[in-house]
């Protein structure tokens, strides 16, 4: 399931996994680009409109994606959004805050409970520069961190197979990466490695 498929990373990223013929869900708010995609592959996508911002639907409608694909195995929280703000106005700020910490924590809080009833999968959290430069990094930086903490402290079988990742693209287009497995959480170098 791609949270945020109609446009940038998570747009390229369904397209791309639909070139690999895998089957996908796909969210955003805009349903005239999510059916874009559907039409090129009726049989292989299936699409909920739903507004990150909107906490008291966006659980619903996750839960509806779900049931339609017969499961999840990989959830990619990729919806973003941010405006220059030189005069520190806070109207320009809400959105983002709504969609960029409320939203994603929202979300990414929710993929973890499914998984962890699942005892596998994998979470993963995509963003490019424009928030890598801004203070919303860090808090979904930490709401990612909160999240391996609370998987190192109720993973504690062999069958539970679920995994973090946070990407976000630097300067020089280098991937650096949060990740959380079995073996605990570390900090990444900036080649991926």
């Amino acid at each position: 399931m791609i949270i945020g498929a109609t446009s940038g990373i998570g747009r390229g990223l369904a397209e791309q996994y639909l070139r690999e013929n895998c089957l996908i869900g796909i969210t955003g708010r805009r349903e005239n680009l999510l059916k874009e995609l559907f039409n090129q592959k009726q049989d292989q996508v299936f699409y909920q409109v739903c507004d990150i911002t909107n906490i008291q639907t966006t659980l619903s409608r996750l839960e509806t994606l779900v049931q339609k694909m017969g499961g999840m195995d990989i959830l990619i929280i990729c919806a973003g959004t941010g405006e220059l703000n030189p005069k520190l106005s806070y109207r320009l700020e809400e959105p983002t805050l709504l969609t960029n910490v409320i939203g994603f924590t929202n979300i990414a809080d929710w993929g973890f409970r499914y998984f962890e009833a699942q005892k596998r999968g994998h979470l993963v959290a995509i963003s490019s520069v424009g928030w890598y430069t801004r203070k919303w990094h860090r808090s979904r930086l930490q709401c990612f961190q909160s999240l391996s903490n609370q998987l190192h402290g109720r993973t504690s079988t062999k069958s539970d197979q679920i995994s973090l990742l946070y990407l976000y693209y630097g300067y020089s287009s280098r991937v650096c990466r949060y990740c959380y497995g079995k073996r605990g959480g570390t900090i990444l170098d900036h080649s991926g490695r």
